[in-house]
């Protein structure tokens, strides 16, 4: 069995590639946050209110606090600000009258687009000079990625955790 840590491994090649793809979101987001002259948390929102959007979910303060790993008060500011900057807009929740949900405007979509769309370019022009299949294979390993990133623990089997065999040996004798 070959080495994962050896240099010219296709594991160890995997992971610096996600770090430098790490990396390099990071800057993005840096540059995106500097040119749209917006918080860092402030556009994390925008970016975790698109994403929500995509995928269907309403987004309400908790959520954005709960993402953003702040407090509901700061997440309330947060939102005071983006509502004023007219970026985000604040609606009744469809199943909880008591709670709000919060949407991106028109507004924000258009600024986003037109500070990212240099980026989006860059992306695109990749994404058409790659195989189908191959694009395939990428966005599966990447959704995967992402998926037990959130959730370290989500698709670990008891034969995967090292730890699960030794703390069931433990707790049996």
């Amino acid at each position: 069995m070959p080495d994962p840590a050896a240099p010219d491994s296709p594991a160890l090649r995997t992971l610096q590639a996600i770090q430098l793809l790490t990396d390099a979101l990071d800057r993005m987001h840096s540059d995106l946050t500097r040119r749209m002259e917006m918080h860092t948390s402030d556009l994390r929102a925008l970016r975790m209110l698109a994403i929500r959007e995509q995928q269907g979910t309403a987004v309400t303060p908790h959520a954005i606090a709960e993402h953003l790993g702040i407090t509901t008060a700061a997440a309330t500011s947060l939102i005071d600000r983006l509502v004023r900057d007219r970026f985000v807009q604040r609606a009744r929740h469809p199943e909880d009258g008591r709670s709000r949900i919060i949407t991106l405007t028109p507004k924000a979509r258009q600024h986003f687009f037109a500070h990212f769309s240099r980026h989006l370019s860059v992306m695109q022009e990749l994404i058409g000079a790659t195989d189908t299949t191959e694009l395939n294979s990428i966005a599966d390993f990447l959704e995967a990625l992402s998926e037990r990133i959130a959730d370290p623990d989500s698709g670990r089997s008891a034969t995967s955790d090292p730890d699960a065999g030794q703390a069931a040996s433990a707790h049996s004798s």
